[in-house]
């Protein structure tokens, strides 16, 4: 056992010796560091993921939809009246909270999604009409207390979300507007 003990030593003494001579080395200026190789699965997989999002942009044309947007400003208002009536909070919406995804020919879909936050609650969540998970409700939140109030909150949220996504499979005429006008949008191109 104390075999090991010694071998160990002298591997742990010959590392250091070996650190101690490159650091000394680089003080003198006469050696340069090694490079440290920067490369690896994480950093690959990021610039892959990168890559592929410019693609998809490239086929996907989002649509912002504006308040001041002559043919769908109505659908905004609407749906931003929609989900402040069920939540019930002082819900904030930025001038590009709703956007369309268009249909591309590779196999994508569209969808609409709409996104909101709760401010004095830290909160921001997404609603997405035609995600693949078929639940398409998100919310972010930093250091929010999970008080009783903040929960029905956030069940309130939930429930914006199904009237939000049920409103809009009822009307069937939001998503087929918008489709015509990214096909015309499309063919002025």
């Amino acid at each position: 056992m104390r075999a090991r003990d010694i071998s160990t030593d002298r591997m742990l003494n010959k590392i250091r010796s070996i650190k101690n001579e490159k650091r000394m080395l680089a003080e003198e200026g006469l050696g340069k560091a090694e490079p440290v190789e920067r490369d690896n699965f994480y950093r690959r997989s990021l610039i892959l993921m990168d890559e592929a999002v410019r693609s998809v942009k490239a086929i996907n044309e989002e649509i912002v939809i504006t308040k001041d947007a002559n043919e769908f400003g109505d659908i905004k208002s609407a749906q931003e009246e929609l989900v402040k009536k069920t939540i019930g909070e002082d819900v904030m919406f930025d001038d590009n909270s709703l956007i369309y995804h268009t249909k591309d020919d590779g196999g994508g879909f569209e969808d609409l999604v709409l996104e909101g936050r709760i401010p004095h609650m830290g909160l921001t969540f997404k609603f997405s009409y035609n995600d693949p998970s078929g639940d398409g409700v998100y919310i972010w939140a930093e250091q929010m207390n999970l008080s009783e109030n903040n929960l029905r909150t956030i069940g309130k949220v939930r429930d914006a979300f199904s009237n939000w996504k049920d409103g809009i499979t009822s009307d069937g005429e939001i998503m087929k507007r918008l489709s015509q006008f990214s096909e015309k949008k499309r063919h002025q191109a």
